[in-house]
């Protein structure tokens, strides 16, 4: 999926998202598809020739054909599931940490099994910094994760919006080069209205008893009147970069042998891309913070996975801006765990993952998302996930796609079908993209995912249905992703993780 971007006239610019292809290799089917269905022709053919003991082989082939051409749930096709549905019914349903109670552990932190292969390393970086890199080692990833503030867009004019918003593609540009160590980059919102009360309690501390009781009878005035309202917000990106590719110095075709020695170099290389990334996000009107510690990601993995701790890690705090650092990185983890299908719990809290399966179709303004990540009424995680495409590999999906639509066209002509709005516009989709590779702009493969957490089922499912409708006023489709809300709920977090193509 790509972004793309027209000018109507003067005034504001609008922005044109395209639409997921779901053309598919041949006939429609993917290239998994087509692999399952040929696979079944073959063991059919084979058992149709050679007669007697493989004959079994017929209803083998019968059963392939049906995994390779049934649709499963919202009409994915049935066979790019199995892995999703597998690992479901092969992972534990429940889990519960091992205590440490002779501190054996150290600071590696217990984490269930959708978190397996993620590994925090602290380490320095030039300015001293404290510093925790996030290694996937399941897939060979190194990240790290930074605050991002924002100044006032929400509330800057139309022009100003714009503005930010081509600093923000800007910024992100860069990352498409060719042979680029950086694979990944997610900015993730987390937004909860349950905070207002630890302010309250941060101020009974620190009131002054000789203030005037008229201001303290007025502050309170404005504290009911708009506590009901309130929400913090917390924006974390995380940028990621493959190790190996990462480790290489320039001029050499691989990196250190060392596993020790290629972490650190792709670590510097990730610092450094970090630094470069920082101050690009300046001209977009961001200001990105220091990369975050052990501590500070500590903290922030237990508010999203345990959001009715926030209370009384904020009372730990002298106020609501001393809140970081009281959360030791061997305590980030959940305690216990339980899978459903329809939702994932983590100690105190029921979490259920959405993906937008459909972004808006219709051109849109800047702040589109606006009323949908400042309308906050239940707690919840809005992640983007940004891969960026290899200039080359875009150029060639792109004539894939121009020739899969022109034969699909002189199909529809032989057969005298009717040539569908979706198929012009699909083809005006495929045609704008090409203008743009051809202006020199990067595509990126992007998906999103809100998480909606909540104390219990009931409140669940009340916070769902109100997102789910906060969602389809901005023109988004969210669906539930059902057996995968684990999986999900964790590529959500600023842990770098990669969702699975079943996900997405």
């Amino acid at each position: 999926m790509t972004t793309t971007l027209h000018q109507a006239g003067y005034g504001p610019q609008h922005y044109q998202l395209s639409a997921r292809d779901k053309t598919g290799q041949l006939l429609g089917k993917s290239t998994l598809q087509l692999a399952v269905l040929g696979l079944a022709v073959a063991i059919g053919v084979l058992s149709a020739t050679i007669r007697g003991p493989l004959i079994v082989g017929l209803p083998v082939a019968a059963l392939l054909a049906l995994v390779g051409v049934a649709p499963w749930k919202h009409q994915r096709p049935l066979v790019e599931q199995l892995g999703a549905l597998a690992e479901y019914a092969l992972t534990p349903k429940v889990w519960s940490a091992q205590l440490d109670l002779l501190g054996s552990q150290g600071t590696k932190a217990p984490l269930p099994p959708p978190m397996a292969g993620l590994v925090l390393h602290q380490m320095r970086d030039a300015k001293g910094r404290e510093v925790c890199l996030i290694e996937d080692t399941k897939v060979g990833h190194l990240s790290v994760a930074v605050r991002v503030a924002g100044r006032r867009f929400a509330l800057a004019s139309p022009d100003e919006q714009d503005a930010m918003l081509a600093g923000w593609a800007d910024a992100l540009t860069p990352f498409g080069r060719r042979g680029g160590p950086v694979v990944a980059l997610a900015w993730t919102s987390w937004a909860s209205p349950t905070r207002i009360e630890a302010h309250r309690a941060w101020l009974a501390e620190v009131a002054d008893p000789s203030a005037p009781s008229e201001a303290r009878v007025s502050y309170d005035e404005v504290l009911a009147a708009t506590g009901a309202h309130a929400s913090a917000h917390d924006v974390v990106v995380t940028l990621s970069v493959d190790v190996d590719r990462a480790s290489r110095r320039p001029g050499q075709r691989h990196g250190p042998r060392n596993a020790t020695e290629r972490r650190s170099v792709a670590a510097a290389t990730l610092l450094r891309e970090l630094a470069l990334f920082s101050g690009r996000l300046a001209g977009a009107g961001l200001d990105a913070g220091a990369p975050l510690s052990g501590a500070e990601l500590a903290r922030v993995l237990r508010e999203r996975l345990d959001p009715s701790c926030v209370g009384r890690l904020d009372v730990r705090g002298r106020s609501l801006g001393d809140v970081a650092g009281l959360v030791a990185p061997a305590n980030a983890g959940p305690l216990h765990c339980e899978q459903r299908r329809t939702a994932w719990r983590t100690d105190g809290t029921w979490h259920r993952a959405l993906v937008v399966s459909e972004w808006p179709r219709t051109p849109v303004g800047a702040d589109w998302m606006g009323s949908f990540l400042l309308d906050v009424d239940c707690v919840r995680l809005t992640t983007v996930v940004f891969e960026p495409l290899d200039p080359v590999a875009s150029t060639r999906l792109v004539e894939f796609q121009m020739a899969n639509h022109e034969g699909d066209l002189s199909h529809r002509d032989e057969k005298r079908r009717v040539v569908t709005g979706q198929v012009r516009r699909r083809g005006q989709n495929i045609a704008r993209r090409e203008e743009q590779l051809l202006d020199g702009h990067i595509e990126f493969r992007y998906l999103g995912l809100v998480v909606v957490s909540a104390p219990d089922h009931e409140a669940l499912d009340r916070a769902t249905e109100a997102v789910t409708e906060a969602g389809a006023r901005c023109r988004m489709e969210l669906r539930p992703v059902d057996g995968q809300h684990a999986a999900a709920v964790v590529a959500a977090l600023p842990l770098g993780r990669t969702p699975s193509r079943a996900t997405a």
